[in-house]
């Protein structure tokens, strides 16, 4: 899987409720937040080995139900939704295990 090491500034947002998403994200250094999203039932925040990306969207092509923003400044790994649906794609097994889980984190 192709993976690409980015810097993020507090405050950014990386998923916004509505759109359609691009990119998985895993937590290298520093935190992201779910925020907005009344069906997380997570107050804390998401540190390093995260990984984080809402399946039904990617895997169905549908907007995301949840908001995501990076609480400190942090280094994120960047997976395209082409190569996570290729993963998946070529692990069936996993895809029948995770696709029923809204959240990976």
């Amino acid at each position: 899987m192709m993976m690409r090491e980015r810097q993020f500034k507090k405050g950014e947002i990386l998923y916004v409720n509505g759109r359609i998403p691009e990119y998985g994200y895993m937590v290298a250094k520093g935190n992201l937040e779910i925020f907005d999203c009344p069906e997380a039932a997570l107050s804390e925040h998401l540190g390093i080995g995260s990984f984080v990306c809402e399946f039904d969207s990617f895997l169905n092509n549908k907007p995301l139900t949840m908001n995501v923003r990076v609480a400190e400044d942090a280094e994120i790994f960047e997976i395209t939704k082409k190569e996570i649906n290729h993963f998946l794609r070529n692990n069936p097994g996993l895809m029948l295990l995770i696709n029923k889980t809204k959240y990976i984190l």
